[in-house]
């Protein structure tokens, strides 16, 4: 496996082309840094934050959501389909019910972004006087 992100531990997948790897190294950073935009933009919206306090308790039938959080079944739909492409929650299809729990790679993949952030942020100094474009 490589990492594509120091901060996301990101596989990428390349295939040989001619005798050259088709996915190079910018390349595999910039779709990391797409997954990471994603995760965080899904993060980033109350109503998204209370599906997920819902789902803490476990696997949760999107009609027992749509009852708890009082939110239309498309406008719920909507932000569950963005938790679940950002990796946060899986579904699973029971009759004609959708079911959701949280997603443990999706929730490490967060953490361990904040981690590398946390890390970098307690091992870089504070710059002394640095004249910076003259």
């Amino acid at each position: 496996m490589v990492n594509v992100l120091p901060v996301l531990k990101y596989t990428a997948t390349t295939s040989r082309v001619d005798g050259h790897d088709s996915l190079n190294a910018a390349e595999s950073r910039a779709a990391g840094l797409v997954r990471q935009a994603a995760l965080f933009h899904a993060l980033s919206d109350p109503r998204r934050l209370t599906i997920l306090s819902h789902l803490q308790a476990g696997e949760q039938c999107v009609c027992h959501l749509q009852e708890a959080i009082d939110l239309g079944q498309s406008l719920l739909s909507f932000h569950l389909k963005t938790l679940r492409e950002a990796g946060l929650v899986v579904s699973r299809r029971e009759g004609r019910w959708m079911h959701y729990r949280l997603a443990p790679a999706g929730l490490t993949a967060a953490h361990d972004a904040i981690a590398a952030l946390r890390t970098a942020a307690s091992a870089s100094a504070p710059r002394t006087h640095v004249v910076c474009c003259d």
